[in-house]
């Protein structure tokens, strides 16, 4: 059987093209691994003008057309007519998975006269290179549902409940004076800890100016997340050992249940666009588990911080609800409102606030 490999324009600079998202292996080098484990006979054209294009469609004697028409794929009426009216079956290729990226590559004018689809997949970084954008949003949405619900449940009920106790003449002040310092903590750790949201284009970073790769300012922006769950669960647990009222063990192991469920999409977020780059599945769920190193390290602080210093545990509750908080609206909502998953965003974050629900009634 012989077939035919198009490439449209731009795919001449792969190995070199935004590394981040095809990879740096020019397609050359992936044509000859391809050539070695077949039995087919594989032809290759690639061109930036689409009239060479149509030509090549129109004038081939191939049995079959594997295309990749880059960004044309968006905007060729005349290569879609060309697909069509040609005899040879043609099969859509695209690297990344362009349902996952930018709206204006959302829409293929080619998809229905090609034969099939192939476009980059989705799942965990051991077995697949991309997320469907849904699916991650849909994760995010769960992760700041399980956040704000912590934040009441877990954190300010059981600071006010305390204040009661230990500050009868001003019960509010412990849980608004915490909440509103672990929001400025947060938001000066916003201002000045170079990040990148997840779905955030690189020309969008923010903190100080910085020439960190797109990855690297990944990480820093998980770990921006992951400060105030350290924290949290580190004032639970130290709440629950010095035997305040209203923090129990159990209702501390359901938070870490719940943030260790929410865990999952902020580390897949990470590990997904290493693994686009070419990075082994090994390094990049290494890079995944480091982006949430400071989560121990935070828990371990605000854990001892309770402990020792009983007056200000309803200080330190309210203080990890308000960081909390500051990240679901400044980081995590903003996230998933960059495309059209909303509706699956909201409906995650309901499930998310559930489970943080159930999980902290059933066992706190």
């Amino acid at each position: 059987m012989k077939l035919l490999v198009v490439n449209g324009p731009n795919l001449n600079l792969l190995g070199t093209r935004e590394t981040q998202i095809y990879g740096n292996v020019t397609f050359e080098a992936y044509l000859d691994q391809l050539k070695s484990q077949t039995t087919h006979e594989l032809l290759y054209f690639q061109s930036n003008v689409e009239g060479e294009l149509i030509n090549c469609l129109q004038e081939s004697d191939a049995d079959g057309i594997i295309l990749n028409a880059g960004g044309y794929t968006h905007t060729s009426v005349a290569l879609r007519d060309c697909i069509a009216a040609i005899s040879t079956p043609v099969v859509e290729v695209h690297i990344s998975n362009i349902a996952a990226r930018e709206s204006f590559r959302h829409e293929s004018l080619l998809s229905p006269v090609c034969k099939g689809c192939i476009f980059g997949g989705a799942s965990l970084v051991f077995f697949f290179k991309n997320m469907h954008r849904g699916l991650l949003d849909g994760m995010l949405g769960f992760t700041g549902g399980v956040m704000v619900a912590a934040s009441f449940w877990s954190l300010l009920l059981p600071s006010i409940e305390l204040s009661e106790r230990l500050y009868p003449t001003a019960p509010w002040m412990p849980a608004a004076v915490g909440f509103l310092t672990g929001a400025l903590f947060l938001f000066f750790l916003d201002k000045k800890l170079p990040h990148l949201h997840i779905n955030f284009n690189e020309n969008e970073t923010e903190g100080v100016k910085t020439q960190l790769h797109k990855t690297t300012l990944l990480v820093l922006a998980i770990t921006l997340h992951n400060i105030p769950e350290g924290l949290a669960v580190g004032v639970l647990f130290g709440a629950a050992a010095n035997g305040m009222e209203g923090a129990t063990i159990a209702g501390a192991i359901a938070l870490a249940i719940g943030i260790g469920i929410q865990n999952f999409p902020e580390g897949f977020a990470v590990a997904m666009p290493l693994r686009r780059a070419g990075a082994s599945r090994t390094k990049s769920f290494m890079y995944g588990q480091l982006s949430a190193i400071v989560e121990p390290i935070a828990g371990v602080i605000g854990a001892m911080a309770v402990i020792y210093m009983e007056p200000i545990l309803p200080f330190a509750l309210s203080f990890a609800a308000g960081a909390m908080i500051f990240v679901v609206v400044e980081e995590v909502i903003p996230e998933t409102q960059r495309d059209k998953y909303t509706d699956v965003a909201v409906l995650g974050f309901i499930g998310g606030f559930l489970v943080m629900m159930i999980l902290d009634v059933a066992l706190g």
